[in-house]
């Protein structure tokens, strides 16, 4: 029952493989099975991930690991540290998520669990977008899907693919974008991984609505979050829906999505969707000139990151904070100040895309 509930964890197939691991439990636990156990409760807690139940996904990898220690397996260990990472991921802590998957990286690699290692590794790279640490996240991940090539873990090279095609995107590096874009959504094809799929046809949509192809770009984006439907929009709904919000220019579509998006938010989902969202809602309504609400997506930003500031909600507050303030009764030379040390950080990190607004309110000084 185990390994048909991993088949159906890689196909998204969650609610079925979660009904097969609690059939499983009770057989194992009445035969005195804490092998089983152990692999039962951490993949639990892989399927727990992506419907964004953070206590649930916490708690089977938590039990994963006690099972390890009482049968001595320092690569179940391992492994419930890189699910207590994903837990804390989900949570939005990602520097303690980086800190926890960086560690079972460190565990596989010197013990040789090769699989373990990469499959890890392709999940540091994710938590360094949010450090804005773009340039290293695409040489990472390239040398973590070479690595996951190496032995045969495509599920793991699709990750780490996908982590690449984020921070491409971030970078506006278009031409990455299209490689990394294909490269994830075939792996996803093949491993019938539908919600990689879903994941790269909507950051593909910001690509091509950059680049002037906006109809393209709706249909890309529409196409995504209708699969997303299908799954549960707890994984990366709001994103999606964030991206919606960029890329369609009717107000009442935008003000819908973003509506639906708080409402996933309120409910539980995973936690790279607040980041990519809120960023994605300020910049609406910066182009909208709704300072008001700029300012309000941006508390909110600054909230969900409250237990662990990182790069990207100092970066996004500041410069919606800064934009609003360069567009009131009451700007003064302070702010514009303030608006060519965010112009800095914008150049340093590489965020292209955020700097025709900043020069904008920086020429009107």
């Amino acid at each position: 029952m185990r390994c048909i509930a991993e088949g159906m964890r890689i196909i998204d197939h969650t609610d079925e493989a979660l009904d097969l691991v609690a059939q499983a439990q009770p057989i194992a636990e009445a035969n005195d099975l804490p092998e089983a156990l152990m692999r039962l409760h951490h993949l639990r807690g892989n399927l727990l991930f992506p419907k964004g139940d953070i206590t649930g996904c916490e708690a089977g990898h938590r039990q994963s690991i006690e099972y390890a220690r009482q049968i001595g397996s320092t690569e179940g260990e391992a492994k419930g540290l890189g699910g207590l990472g994903d837990a804390v991921y989900m949570a939005g802590r990602m520097r303690t998520s980086h800190d926890m998957l960086s560690r079972c990286v460190e565990i596989s690699r010197a013990n040789g669990f090769g699989r373990t290692e990469v499959a890890n590794a392709a999940q540091v790279c994710h938590t360094k977008v949010y450090m804005l640490e773009l340039h290293e996240v695409l040489e990472q991940s390239h040398k973590a899907m070479d690595a996951a090539r190496r032995v045969g873990h495509d599920r793991a090279e699709m990750n780490a693919a996908a982590a690449a095609l984020f921070a491409a995107v971030e970078l506006s590096d278009w031409s990455s974008v299209v490689t990394l874009c294909e490269h994830v959504r075939t792996l996803g094809e093949n491993l019938g991984a539908a919600r990689l799929v879903h994941e790269a046809l909507s950051f593909n949509s910001i690509h091509l609505n950059a680049i002037g192809r906006h109809q393209e770009a709706l249909e890309s984006i529409n196409q995504a979050i209708a699969g997303a439907r299908k799954l549960g929009m707890s994984f990366g709904g709001p994103r999606m829906l964030g991206h919606l919000a960029r890329v369609t220019q009717d107000k009442t579509e935008q003000d819908q999505a973003i509506s639906e998006a708080e409402e996933i938010i309120a409910n539980g989902c995973v936690g790279h969707n607040q980041p990519f969202f809120y960023r994605d809602a300020i910049e609406v309504m910066l182009q909208r000139k709704e300072w008001a609400q700029a300012q309000r997506h941006a508390e909110s930003l600054e909230a969900f990151f409250a237990q662990e500031d990182l790069p990207w909600s100092e970066f996004y507050v500041a410069r919606a904070r800064a934009l609003a303030a360069s567009h009131s009764d009451h700007r003064s030379a302070e702010t514009r100040d303030v608006l060519q040390a965010i112009r800095n950080d914008a150049v340093e990190f590489g965020l292209k895309s955020s700097l025709p607004t900043i020069d904008q309110a920086l020429n009107e000084y």
